[in-house]
């Protein structure tokens, strides 16, 4: 396997895992607030509202549940804590990256300099 590929794995699997949980877990926990007048989809839906944070309004009425609204919270800072937690390790990697390049020219650049540099001594020796 690539190496980038192990890395993007090691690094990103298990929050993905936690985020894939998360919806399960969300997607079980509405259909049972909601009774069974609600689909599947409908919780799935609710779940994925709530942690992305898109807030069109509740799918399932939790006016008359404060154990929905409870869960609902739970729901919502568990998603978006793994959200943000994987856009800090991509913002990571990016710049991870990015300085791993500025650093391999530096050291190519300095590496040129070393090379040149007897080469601009001989020619530039004082008196010669």
């Amino acid at each position: 396997m690539n190496t980038v590929l192990k890395s993007f794995y090691a690094t990103f699997s298990r929050p993905l895992f936690a985020l894939v949980l998360v919806h399960v877990v969300g997607t079980i926990g509405y259909r049972y607030i909601g009774g069974p007048k609600y689909s599947i989809l409908d919780s799935f839906y609710m779940t994925f509202i709530t942690v992305a944070t898109i807030g069109y309004g509740e799918v399932i009425d939790l006016s008359h549940s404060p154990a929905g609204r409870v869960f609902t919270v739970f729901i919502a800072a568990t998603g978006m804590g793994i959200v943000y937690y994987m856009m800090a390790k991509m913002t990571t990697s990016l710049v991870a990256g990015e300085l791993n390049l500025i650093f391999k020219e530096t050291k190519d650049a300095q590496a040129y300099v070393r090379a040149e540099t007897p080469l601009h001594c001989v020619w530039n020796r004082p008196g010669g």
